[in-house]
């Protein structure tokens, strides 16, 4: 399973960027505010970690849902950790001190890993949500 290098960033949209094949009919509700594109992939493995960073119940439920999503997906059994290292892995993180909306949140993924850094728990749920959907356009578009 392979995720895109994309940033998604809350600031406003960029228009003068080549749209990748899989990436055409990109539609994620809520519409992020900015997409940035970058070559590359992020390859999730049997050997990827979930890490939460915060310790925190509610966000240790949305990582939990996704591993469930990609568990059934993939035939892998992912688990949750609170530390592991800088590379294959997909973190969750929490800042509240992040300037969004309370349900806003950045989603960085290039060739190391996926890393959703949100303000609240909602914000890292929606964040979880749109990584997976950039997981189907790019398993639909390889298929």
């Amino acid at each position: 399973m392979m995720l895109s290098a994309v940033v998604a960033l809350i600031a406003s949209c960029t228009a003068n960027h080549e749209t990748k094949f899989y990436n055409r009919e990109l539609h994620l509700v809520p519409q992020p505010q900015e997409v940035v594109e970058k070559d590359g992939d992020f390859r999730l493995t049997r050997k990827t970690f979930v890490v939460i960073s915060n310790n925190n119940k509610e966000l240790e439920k949305v990582a939990g849902y996704m591993i469930a999503k990609i568990n059934m997906a993939t035939g892998f059994n992912l688990g949750i950790t609170t530390s592991g290292p800088s590379y294959n892995c997909i973190t969750f993180k929490l800042d509240p001190s992040l300037d969004l909306k309370e349900e806003g949140y950045t989603l960085k993924a290039d060739q190391d890993g996926v890393t959703i850094t949100a303000k609240t728990a909602q914000g890292a749920f929606y964040g979880m949500q749109h990584s997976c959907s950039c997981c189907r356009l790019k398993l639909k578009a390889l298929l």
